[in-house]
Parts: structure tokens; sequence; C-alpha cells
């Protein structure tokens, strides 16, 4: 498997995994349940991991098709700063996810708003990445 592969693979990860947090996340915060939220907070962080290795490995990935017929260097270039804008939101998400993991085990007052501060970014994230992809 080369960079290529990789990208083509762990591209995956950020969509669907910011995807299926949010649902964790929204659920978690309906029935209340720390344990649910946390695990919600484990996905972006996946997610977020998921996204830094397909941007890195994103230059690779565009040797392989840039000479591909129908592949222009617009919509190369179109992709890569999507890519990247996808990127530092991803990075801004595990960074709060992070942050919300402890919070919550130390039952802090603010978790609940950290709560739903993660869940409008892991919104906007995912309809950044799903329009990256």
């Amino acid at each position: 498997m080369n960079l290529t592969h990789l990208h083509l693979v762990v591209n995956h990860l950020p969509v669907i995994g910011s995807a299926l947090g949010v649902i964790v996340l929204i659920y978690g915060l309906w029935v209340r349940s720390e344990h649910t939220i946390i695990a919600a907070y484990y996905m972006f962080i996946m997610s977020s991991v998921g996204a830094a290795v397909t941007y890195l490995t994103g230059e690779d990935a565009e040797e392989s098709v840039e000479h591909l017929s129908g592949i222009t260097k617009a919509m190369i270039h179109e992709h890569e700063d999507a890519a990247l804008f996808a990127y530092i939101f991803f990075i801004l998400l595990g960074i709060i996810s992070f942050a919300g993991v402890i919070i919550q085990y130390r039952k802090l007052k603010s978790a609940r708003m950290i709560s739903l501060i993660t869940l409008f970014l892991a919104i906007f994230s995912f309809s950044v990445i799903a329009r990256t992809a």
C-alpha cells in the first residue's frame, strides 16, 4: 500500500466518523448520558486523526491522478483548498473534543456548554468535509 492508497482508504474516516459522532452526541445530550457524550468525543478525535492523515497524504494522491484524463489542475486546486479548510476545522474539532473528554471526566459545570459547542463545530466540520470529499 502506498500513500495514495492510504489517502483513498482513510478519507472515509472523517466523513463517516463525524456524521456518526454527531448522531451519538445528539443522543447523548438528549438522554443526558456522560458515557455516550464521551464516546462521541472519541469518535471526533478519531475523525480528526483521519482528517490529518488524509490531508497529509493528499500531495501523493495528487501526483497519482494529475495525469489522468478528465482531471484538471483547477479541480485539484479546488479540492486542495477545500481540504485545507476541512483540515483546520477537524483539528479544532479534535482539540475541543479532547478538552470535552477532560471536562466531562472532571464533571465541570461547563460540560454541557462544551458539548453544544462541539456539536455545532462537528456539524459544520461534517458539511465542510462532505463538500471536500
